[in-house]
Order: structure tokens, then C-alpha cells, then sequence
């Protein structure tokens, strides 16, 4: 009832709390995978342990290449987090993996969330250092949103997306200044009938 265990090709789990509150990974993908952060699957394994109804912990080992490139290299991709519920609705996350050698890749990300019945509120804060086990390629940025369901048909939701990158040493221009920009979207959600959705968005990108 406490402990879990996967191996195989998994879902990670970097970003999988917050991509299920929320809730419309088919109209986007979630800040971290959207934004190559981690990937959605990869090889390896897991551990959960629920210590309490209000906290648990996970910690994998995975290939950190994604489940594209089965091992392109000799690098593992180990990974910690820790999931919290202080109060009703309150969900808190942050987790930390690193990958690498002389150069490694670090990930930091941190998330809270209100899920009440017909409101959610979530945001969260990233930040990887030497993307790609390259030097100074470091990247960061904020993802804030909110659904609201008037009723069990429709669903209101908004989101801001911002994505950054730091400047090389001697460049002026951050490395990825062509991807770099905010993310503004919104929208409805009308489900008519049982099994379909439709879901008309603006989304707006300022690069």
C-alpha cells in the first residue's frame, strides 16, 4: 500500500504531477516536456514510497535520452522527488536529477497547485544548468495556469509559459535566443457527449 516499484520503459516522473492537474496534455504538453526539460518515457526504473496521506517520495534511475534513443551514451540520469499535500487541494512538488561527468546536466523543478472541485490554479519554476552536458547552456523560465469548470460540459483554462537562457561566456545574446519567448494561451473545453471533446485555444507566442 506504501511502495511502488517500475522498471522498463516508464513514464518519468519529473514533470508527471503537474501534467496531470494540468489536465489537457492534448491540447499542449506540460512546461517541461514542451520545452525538452525531460522527456515524457525513457528506460530505467522507479521508486515511490507514500510516507504519509501528506507526503511520498520517488527516486529513479533512468537513461535520460528519452524513449527515442534507447543508450546513445554511458550516462545515467539519476533523479529524487518528493511529493506534498500540507492541506486539502494544496499540492507541492520539487525534484532534483543530475546527468554527466566532467560537464553534468542539473535539473531543478518546483511546483504548487490548488485543486479545488471546479477551480485549479498551478505554477511552477524550473531551471537546468549545461543542457545537453554542454557548458553554459542553461535555461529556466515559469509556467503559470488555471481551469475552471462551470459545469461537468465545460471547462475555462489559461496559461503563461516563459522561457529563458543565459548568454555564454563572451556572448551577448542568450544560446538559444531563437526558442527563447512567452507562451499565452486560453480557451474552452465543451465536452457535448461522453468520449469527445472540443476544445477551440488562442495562443500567442512572443519570441
Amino acid at each position: 500500500n506504501k511502495f511502488s516499484a517500475s522498471f522498463g520503459m516508464i513514464s518519468t516522473t519529473q514533470f508527471k504531477v503537474s501534467e496531470k492537474i494540468w489536465g489537457l496534455r492534448y491540447i499542449e504538453k506540460s512546461y517541461q516536456d514542451a520545452y525538452k526539460f525531460n522527456s515524457s518515457a525513457d528506460l530505467g526504473f522507479n521508486l515511490d514510497y507514500k510516507f504519509a496521506d501528506f507526503i511520498s517520495a520517488d527516486f529513479s534511475i533512468i537513461n535520460g535520452e528519452g524513449y527515442k534513443l534507447i543508450q546513445n551514451d554511458e550516462y545515467v540520469r539519476p533523479g529524487i522527488g518528493i511529493t506534498a499535500k500540507p492541506f486539502k487541494n494544496i499540492v507541492a512538488r520539487i525534484f532534483g536529477d543530475t546527468m554527466g561527468d566532467t560537464v553534468k546536466q542539473q535539473s531543478l523543478a518546483t511546483f504548487l497547485a490548488y485543486t479545488g472541485k471546479k477551480l485549479v490554479i498551478g505554477g511552477e519554476y524550473n531551471y537546468q544548468t549545461n543542457y545537453r552536458m554542454k557548458d553554459g547552456q542553461d535555461m529556466y523560465g515559469t509556467s503559470f495556469y488555471a481551469t475552471y469548470a462551470p459545469s461537468e460540459k465545460i471547462k475555462v483554462f489559461g496559461r503563461y509559459d516563459d522561457l529563458n537562457s543565459k548568454a555564454l561566456a563572451g556572448e551577448s545574446d542568450p544560446w538559444q535566443l531563437s526558442k527563447d519567448g512567452q507562451l499565452i494561451m486560453a480557451g474552452v473545453e465543451f465536452n457535448p457527449i461522453k468520449g469527445v471533446k472540443i476544445a477551440p485555444n488562442f495562443r500567442y507566442w512572443n519570441p
